[in-house]
C-alpha cells in the first residue's frame, strides 16, 4: 500500500510503479497536477484506480495493463490531454467506454482480455 499523503504530491511528474506484484491499493484521491507518466504496469493484486481529485491535466500516458481493475472512474474525464492507455491484460475491467469516450486527445490505447 502506498501512504495516503502520496495522493497529495503536486509536483511529482513520473510515478513508475511496474510490477510491483504487492500493491493491493493506492490512496483513494489523487491530485498530482505536475504528473506526466503514470506507469503501472504488472501491479497484478491491484483492483481500484482511485478517483481524482484535482486537474491531472498534464498526465500524457497511463499504463494499467496486467492489472485487475474492474472500473474506471468517472473522474478520469478530467484527463484531457492523455495520448497513450494501457489496459492490455485487464482481466477484471468491465466498465471504460464511458470513460474512454470523453477522452478526445486519446491517440493510442491497447484494450483486450476483458472481463464479459
Amino acid at each position: 500500500m502506498i501512504h495516503a499523503s502520496l495522493g497529495d504530491l503536486k509536483h511529482l511528474l513520473l510515478l513508475d510503479l511496474n510490477n510491483c506484484k504487492c500493491l493491493k491499493c493506492l490512496p483513494s484521491k489523487i491530485s498530482w497536477e505536475s504528473l506526466d507518466i503514470f506507469i503501472l504496469s504488472g501491479c497484478s493484486k491491484l483492483k481500484k484506480f482511485p478517483k481524482i481529485m484535482r486537474n491531472m491535466s498534464r498526465l500524457l500516458k497511463l499504463y494499467l495493463d496486467g492489472t485487475t481493475i474492474e472500473d474506471l472512474p468517472l473522474s478520469m474525464e478530467q484527463l484531457t490531454r492523455l495520448i497513450k492507455l494501457d489496459l492490455t491484460k485487464c482481466k477484471g475491467l468491465s466498465s471504460f467506454l464511458g470513460v474512454i469516450c470523453n477522452l478526445t486527445s486519446l491517440k493510442t490505447h491497447s484494450i483486450w482480455l476483458l472481463k464479459t
